[in-house]
C-alpha cells in the first residue's frame, strides 16, 4: 500500500484532522494530495508526518510469517472458533506493525468479524469510520472481507436495510476477487438469505438459501446445512406452502438431533408451532412450543420468543391460569436486562409481555399511554411494521370494546397500512 494510505490510516485512527497533522510540516492541500495518492512525498516529509503520528517506520517483523498468521486467523473467524480466534488476535496484536499499511488494514478489517463473534459490537462503529474512507485503496480480497464483515455487523444489530445494501455489494465483489473459497461464498449467500427473509423478501431468500445449502452440503458443514433448511422453512411458511416448510423443518430436525444442536432443535420446534398457529391448531402449537422451551437453550432472546408465543396461544384458548404462569416466567427473565434499549429483540418481547401483564392482571391507569407512547412509539421509531401492525390492531380492538369507534378505525387503518408494508418487495 502507498505511503499516503498509511498516513491517512493512522491519522483517522487517532482522530487527528488534516490541519492538525500538516501544521508546521506542509500545507493542508499538500497533505490531502499525499493521502489521495496524487503525489509521492519526499522521505523527509513522510517521516515527519509519521513521527507526529507516533508511527515507528523502523520496527518490523517477518512479513510472510505475519501474513500466514492472518490467513490462519481468517480461517478461525470463518469457522466461528472464538477461543482460537482470541489467541490469534493476541498474537497478531503484538506482531502487526504500524509501518505496514497492508497488514494493518487487513488486521483492522478482520477485527470487525472478531468483535462480532466475541460480542464486542460497541467496538465496530469506530472501525467502520476509520476503514470506510480507505476502501478504494484495499486489495480485492480485503474489499470483499470489508463488505462482508460490515454487512454481518449491520445484520447483527438489526439494521436490515443497510445489511442488505452491503451484501449486494459483497456479491458484486465476487467478480474482482476470484480466489474466494466456496465456504466464504456460502456464508454470503446464507447471510443474504437471512437478511432478505427478515425483510419479507421470501422468494429471493429461497434462491440464496438454496445456493448456500448446496455448498454446505457438499462440504458436509452440517450445522450450516441445517440452518439453511430452517431459512427455507420460514420462507415457504410465509409463502403459504406449509408442506414444503414442514419438509425443510424435518430435514433440519434430523440433522440437529443427530448432532445435538440444541439451539437449532429449539428453533425448529418453535417454527413448527408457527405452522400449527397459522392452521388454527392451537393445542398442537402449544405442544411444539413447550418442546422448544424444554430443550436446553443458551439464548435468552430465543427463550423469551417461545414464552411470548406460549402466552399468546394460551390466551387464545382462554386458559388464563396457564397464561399467567408463563407470563411470570417471561417477566422474571426480563429482570436480567436493565438496558433494554440496547437489545432490540429483548425490547420487543418486553413490550409484548407488558401488554399481557396489563390485560391479564387488569392493570388500570396508564394502559393507553403505555400502548401509544411507549410500545407503539418504539416500534414506529425502529420501523418495525410487523409490531406496528400488531399493537395498532390491539389498540383498535381495545377502543372498539369501549365504544370509541373513531380511535378504533384510526388504529385499524394504521394496522392495515403496516401489514401492506410487510409485503412490499
Amino acid at each position: 500500500m502507498h505511503i499516503g494510505t498509511l498516513i491517512k490510516l493512522h491519522r483517522l485512527q487517532k482522530g487527528i484532522s488534516q490541519k492538525a497533522l500538516a501544521d508546521g510540516i506542509i500545507s493542508v492541500s499538500y497533505l490531502s494530495r499525499i493521502e489521495n495518492l496524487q503525489i509521492e512525498p519526499h522521505k523527509d516529509v513522510y517521516e515527519l508526518l509519521l513521527d507526529k503520528l507516533n508511527v515507528d517506520l523502523h520496527h518490523g517483523d517477518n512479513e510472510k510469517h505475519v501474513i500466514n498468521l492472518l490467513n490462519q486467523w481468517e480461517e478461525c473467524l470463518l469457522n466461528n472458533d472464538r477461543e482460537q480466534s482470541k489467541e490469534m488476535y493476541c498474537e497478531l496484536s503484538k506482531k502487526i506493525n504500524d509501518n505496514d499499511a497492508y497488514l494493518k488494514v487487513a488486521f483492522l478489517i478482520n477485527q470487525i468479524r472478531f468483535f462480532i463473534i466475541t460480542n464486542k459490537l460497541e467496538e465496530v462503529p469506530a472501525l467502520i469510520e476509520t476503514l470506510g474512507p480507505l476502501y478504494n485503496d484495499f486489495s480485492s480480497k480485503y474489499k470483499f472481507y470489508y463488505l462482508k464483515h460490515v454487512a454481518n455487523y449491520y445484520y447483527v444489530v438489526n439494521n436490515m436495510v443497510t445489511a442488505e445494501n452491503y451484501l449486494a455489494q459483497t456479491l458484486n465483489s465476487f467478480k474482482q476477487y476470484s480466489s474466494i473459497s466456496s465456504i466464504e461464498k456460502a456464508d454470503v449467500y446464507y447471510l443474504y438469505s437471512l437478511t432478505l427473509s427478515n425483510g419479507r423478501k421470501d422468494a429471493t431468500a429461497l434462491f440464496y438459501a438454496e445456493q448456500a445449502l448446496e455448498i454446505y452440503k457438499d462440504h458436509f458443514r452440517v450445522k450450516e446445512w441445517a440452518c439453511c433448511h430452517i431459512v427455507l422453512g420460514v420462507s415457504y411458511c410465509r409463502l403459504h406452502n406449509n408442506d414444503q416448510a414442514i419438509k425443510h423443518y424435518e430435514r433440519a430436525k434430523k440433522l440437529s438431533d443427530a448432532h445435538q444442536y440444541n439451539q437449532l432443535r429449539s428453533n425448529i420446534e418453535h417454527n413448527l408451532a408457527q405452522i400449527k398457529i397459522s392452521e388454527g391448531k392451537h393445542n398442537e402449537a402449544i405442544q411444539h412450543l413447550l418442546s422448544s422451551y424444554e430443550i436446553e437453550n443458551e439464548s435468552a432472546e430465543s427463550t423469551l420468543n417461545t414464552i411470548v408465543s406460549i402466552v399468546e396461544e394460551y390466551y387464545k384458548l382462554f386458559k388464563i391460569t396457564d397464561c399467567k404462569k408463563w407470563l411470570d416466567k417471561g417477566l422474571s427473565i426480563l429482570t436480567n436486562f436493565s438496558n433494554r434499549e440496547a437489545e432490540p429483540d429483548i425490547k420487543k418481547h418486553y413490550y409484548n409481555l407488558k401488554y399481557y401483564d396489563y390485560v391479564l392482571n387488569e392493570l388500570e391507569g396508564d394502559f393507553e399511554s403505555y400502548m401509544i407512547n411507549d410500545a407503539l412509539a418504539y416500534f414506529i421509531k425502529v420501523n418495525n411494521h410487523e409490531y406496528i401492525a400488531k399493537f395498532s390492531e390491539r389498540l383498535s380492538d381495545y377502543y372498539q370494546s369501549i365504544n370509541k369507534y373513531k380511535q378504533a378505525s384510526y388504529y385499524l387503518d394504521q394496522a392495515n397500512h403496516s401489514y401492506k408494508q410487510l409485503f412490499i418487495i
